[in-house]
This record gives C-alpha cells, sequence and structure tokens, in this order.
C-alpha cells in the first residue's frame, strides 16, 4: 500500500495531474479575486513561518490579502494567534495546482502578488519561469541570494530576508519575524535553551551540542534544560537523549513550537565554517527571526554574528568550539542583565522592521 502510494503521488505531481474537483477549485478560487486584496502564495510545504509577517506588511500599507499554501501547510496552521483582520481568507491546493494558478493571466486580478517561494522543491520547478508573473505587483521570495540570476534582476521583482552585507541586496530586504501575538517572557530560574530545525549536521553542528553537554556536566552544571524541535532526525547521543535535562520533539505544529520557543530563554545556533557556510554568505536560517520575534538571545559562533548584525550587546558569542563556555556563561546570567539583552534586541528588531517596511512599499509602489 506504502508503494503504491507513493508511486501515485510521483505521478500526480511529476506529470502535473489535476483531478476534475482541483479543476472547480481553481475555477471558484480565480472567480472570487477581489481586485483591492493582495495575494500570498507559499506552495511548499515549508518555509510557512514567513506568512503571518508578509501579511502584516501588507496590512501596513492598507491592503487586505488571500493566502494560498499547501494542505499539510494548512494544517500545521501558522496564523492560529494571528487576528483575521490581517487576511481575507486560507485557501489550500496541491503544489502543482498552486502551480498551475499562478500560470492563469487571470491571476492578476490582484492588486499585488506575493509569492513567498520562487522554487517549488518537490517539482523541481520556478515560479520565476512564468512570464506571466513579470509584472510590476508581482514579487517573488528569493531564500538564496545564489538563485538570483541575471534573468530574475531583469523580468522580476525579488525580495529576500537578508542581504548578508552584499550592498546589491540592501533595497531588497524584507525580513519576516512576526509571528502573531507571543508572550515576551523573563528569564526562567531554570535557564532553557532550544534548537529548532533539522536535527542534521548540514543544518546544524549538533555534534558541538553533544560534546558541549559533556563538558557541562563534568562541571556538575544542573540548573539548565535543553529542547530540540525538528523534523528530522540523525542519531541523537543515546546519553544526551536519556539525561533528564533534555527534551525531544519532533515535527512540532507551529502552536507547539512557538510555545516552546516561548518558554525558552536563550536560542542555540551552533554553526561552524566548514559545515556552514551557506549561513553566513547566501542562505538565512529561520533561528534569527526567532530570536527577533519573541526577543530570545542567540548563542552564536562569532564567525556569523556579524552578517546578522549581533554582538555581545544583543547575543551570547563564543570562538571556536567553546560553546559549553557560552552555556554556562548564559546560565549565570542574571536576570536583570538577560532584560537589558532583551531591550537590545529589540532596538535590533525595529531597526529592521524600519527598513522592511520601506522596502516592501518600495517594490510593490514604484
Amino acid at each position: 500500500m506504502k508503494i503504491f502510494k507513493k508511486i501515485k503521488r510521483f505521478f500526480v505531481e511529476n506529470f502535473k495531474i489535476i483531478y476534475p474537483h482541483e479543476r472547480k477549485f481553481i475555477r471558484k478560487f480565480i472567480s472570487e479575486i477581489n481586485p483591492s486584496n493582495a495575494l500570498i502564495v507559499e506552495a511548499n510545504d515549508f518555509h510557512n513561518e514567513t506568512l503571518p509577517s508578509y501579511a502584516d506588511y501588507f496590512n501596513k500599507i492598507g491592503c487586505k490579502c488571500d493566502i494560498l499554501i499547501t494542505p499539510k501547510a494548512l494544517k500545521n496552521n501558522v496564523f492560529f494567534n494571528i487576528d483575521n483582520s490581517f487576511y481575507n481568507k486560507i485557501s489550500c491546493a496541491r503544489h502543482n495546482v498552486i502551480y498551475k494558478i499562478l500560470s492563469l493571466k487571470e491571476i492578476k486580478k490582484y492588486k499585488y502578488i506575493l509569492v513567498a517561494s520562487d522554487e517549488i522543491t518537490l517539482l523541481r520547478k520556478k515560479f520565476s519561469n512564468l512570464e506571466n508573473l513579470q509584472d510590476k505587483n508581482v514579487v517573488l521570495v528569493e531564500h538564496d541570494l545564489n538563485t538570483i540570476n541575471k534573468e530574475i534582476k531583469e523580468k522580476y521583482k525579488f525580495c529576500c530576508l537578508c542581504e548578508h552585507k552584499n550592498p546589491n541586496y540592501t533595497n531588497n530586504v524584507v525580513n519576516p519575524h512576526y509571528f502573531g501575538k507571543v508572550n515576551i517572557t523573563a528569564k526562567n530560574d531554570t535557564t532553557s535553551f532550544i534548537a529548532v530545525g533539522r536535527v542534521q549536521q548540514g543544518r546544524m553542528d549538533y555534534g558541538q551540542i553533544y560534546k558541549s553537554l559533556k563538558e557541562i556536566n563534568k562541571k556538575e552544571t544542573k540548573n539548565f534544560n535543553i529542547v530540540f524541535a525538528g523534523v528530522e532526525v540523525d542519531k541523537i547521543d543515546p546519553k544526551i537523549a536519556s539525561a533528564n535535562y533534555f527534551k525531544y520533539i519532533y515535527s512540532p505544529n507551529f502552536k507547539e513550537l512557538y510555545n516552546e520557543v516561548e518558554k525558552s530563554d536563550f536560542i542555540l545556533m551552533p554553526f561552524n565554517l566548514s559545515q556552514h557556510k551557506k549561513y553566513l554568505t547566501h542562505v538565512t536560517t529561520g533561528q534569527m527571526q526567532l530570536s527577533l520575534g519573541f526577543l530570545k538571545p542567540i548563542i552564536i559562533n562569532e564567525e556569523f554574528a556579524d552578517v546578522y548584525s549581533l554582538n555581545d550587546n544583543n547575543a551570547i558569542i563564543y570562538k571556536g568550539a567553546n560553546l559549553d563556555e557560552a552555556i554556562i556563561r548564559a546560565i549565570n546570567m542574571s536576570k536583570e542583565d538577560y532584560e537589558q539583552m532583551q531591550r537590545n534586541i529589540k532596538k535590533l528588531k525595529d531597526e529592521i522592521f524600519e527598513k522592511s517596511c520601506t522596502n516592501f512599499y518600495n517594490l510593490f509602489t514604484k
């Protein structure tokens, strides 16, 4: 049965099969377009954490929006704590159905269109291949600066999450760090750390976390806990996994994830230059958006700090493999110093938000 489902999915996704009920959905979707509204589209099952921010940016320029996402994304419910005045409606369809909708000329009845990810990873297709979207009222979000080729620069409007100190993209940065109504919390008596994302070496140096925890255990430091929240798991050190300070949450929905982030004090982002250089030059980490949105200090290697405008005033920065020392510094930080660090993060957040608002307005209105 599982093999049959995989074969069926392959044919459906790769050969553009659209069922009769989906054709009916397409006709209905097109017929209900309100020309005064904007459309936000995310055709992947991921990157949906960015959508409330884009809805907020549209709200700031006085435009309500429709949202079109995949069924899996709808189930994960990223809008669970968002005032519905931010948007008109949320619809869902399979990846290839969304691609079909955006290929139709009628889609340009919308006042504005924001495509939250240019590439549909599952289909290996890019919306920047659709001439239909070469329009002054359409903006594509590029999550990887290396994918912004000459054709995209010349024929499409685009934005990115971070310019990575590249002056060519300063006016294209629209950073999504709004997560709805969240609780900004003080430092816990028992310091809590969280690492979010895929539990894989290519995404984060989890081996460095394990080594650091072993060093901390040798020093008999006990007043802390750590949460891994991820979707794909490499082997977790069994001694760490069984420790009473460790918790792993597999594939949390957004409500579960944000609840854990709210309860945490620090976000672990243990990158190293040999494995994670892309986060230094052309790809942005979602951990940074969480830090801004929830005012949680990041623990980060000094090699990566500057590109995200992080310093000793708004983050815990360590050198080399000294993550254990950074974790101990975080544990020992006073509540007063923690509150000051949150104020510094808020200042950075406001600066990024102001720049993003200006860029967003200019991209759609000029």
